[in-house]
């Protein structure tokens, strides 16, 4: 199975952090982002596509053609446009006929949830806050699936809230979807996937989409919460290997 994951963007809420280096390569407990992601895939995971851009030099130096036991493919995204872009510029990198994995390359995920997350067809990671904050949120409906994903002060409705935590399974259907766009008129992942919950019989019916609830999930977006999640005790210099990603 593959994963894809995204890697290419510029990192400017990061800055000066990512001034010279780009977000996947900042360093927590020792390793950099990548080197954590590429190692909590579930083991289904053999082949990892990696969207660069960005200083990718980078990242393709350190992680190389293989990592971890995982052949690595490159693939470089020439213009930036969200999310939905970077995985459309992995299309054809992808095995076909097969459902995928797409993380960001700025998170930091558990391999419990990943683990989970692979079990489905069509999925996303979510969690529960008391406050959406910078985040999107996703709605579900009556029995549970995903009817919507919002983007963040876009309505949302009541708390409690579920927030989208950037991580998908999909597989090539999704690339039959017209490209839906955010608000800053990006191609958003999370916009055109919904759509599968609302196709019309003529295209196969609605799909269901399943929302996989994180029990570990660390987002990396500000200098302020690459401090918090390096003051976690799992990514700790200090903390016993045992217990580190």
């Amino acid at each position: 199975m593959d994963a894809v994951i995204l890697a290419a963007g510029l990192g400017t809420r990061l800055r000066p952090l990512t001034l010279e280096r780009p977000k996947p390569m900042l360093i927590i407990a020792g390793k950099p982002i990548i080197e954590h992601s590429i190692k909590m895939l579930p083991p289904q995971i053999d082949r990892v596509v990696l969207v660069v851009n960005y200083l990718a030099e980078q990242i393709e130096q350190h992680v190389g053609q293989s990592f971890a036991g995982r052949s690595i493919t490159y693939v470089h995204q020439e213009e930036l446009g969200g999310s939905g872009a970077a995985l459309s510029a992995a299309q054809y990198a992808l095995r076909p006929g097969q459902k995928f994995l797409v993380l960001m390359g700025d998170d930091l995920y558990s391999g419990e949830d990943l683990q989970e997350m692979v079990r489905h067809t069509n999925a996303i990671l979510v969690k529960e806050v008391a406050g959406p904050g910078r985040f999107g949120t996703v709605e579900l409906d009556a029995t549970g699936m995903v009817s919507a994903i919002r983007e963040a002060g876009d309505g949302s409705p009541l708390p409690p809230y579920l927030i989208n935590c950037g991580a998908y399974t999909l597989d090539h259907q999704y690339f039959l979807l017209p490209a839906r766009l955010t608000p800053k008129r990006e191609v958003g992942l999370p916009q055109t996937m919904t759509q599968l919950a609302h196709l019309s019989a003529s295209k196969g019916g609605p799909k269901r989409i399943t929302a996989v609830r994180a029990k570990e999930w660390n987002s990396i977006g500000t200098p302020e919460e690459f401090a918090l999640v390096k003051a976690l005790p799992r990514f700790s210099e200090h903390a016993p290997k045992s217990i580190r990603p």
